[in-house]
């Protein structure tokens, strides 16, 4: 994999840790609830890219119901441009293929721990990006360009 840029909304992952840091249990991709665990975000390559908060999610209160997900800026989920009215297969495919030339055709979830240092410099009007190598993940926060 090439190093890949993924550009989020500074706030919706604001949110995101909010929500996060205001939960009394959190829970890691592929373990479930871990004790004493961090505030921290999910970034999830499935039907889209995105980020999640890792706080546990009670029945019911899933990140589709809440909103509380923020896709990467051009890396909507397929399903979503035909539900925003694009039925066109064509354009769900050219989706799909970037998505996965960006981060690989595998599904995934990835822990990103946050500072509290972290979540306090994105303000509105910022960018948070994430930069994804074949084994490196790192974050800048920036003016949204």
């Amino acid at each position: 994999m090439q190093k890949t840029k993924l550009v989020f909304k500074g706030s919706e992952v604001r949110k995101l840790i909010d929500d996060s840091a205001n939960a009394t249990e959190r829970t890691q991709p592929y373990v479930g609830v871990v004790k004493n665990l961090g505030v921290g975000l999910i970034l999830v390559k499935d039907d889209g890219i995105y980020l999640l908060s890792n706080a546990k999610c009670e029945p019911g209160k899933e990140p589709s119901a809440t909103g509380l997900i923020a896709y990467a800026k051009g890396y909507e989920a397929p399903s979503r441009l035909r539900s925003n009215g694009a039925s066109d297969d064509e354009a769900w495919g050219r989706q799909y293929e970037k998505i996965r030339d960006a981060v690989g055709g595998d599904d995934f979830a990835e822990a990103m721990p946050i500072a509290a240092s972290t979540g306090m410099l994105i303000q509105d009007g910022m960018d948070f990006i994430v930069y994804l190598t074949a084994d490196k993940i790192s974050i800048q926060i920036r003016r949204a360009a």
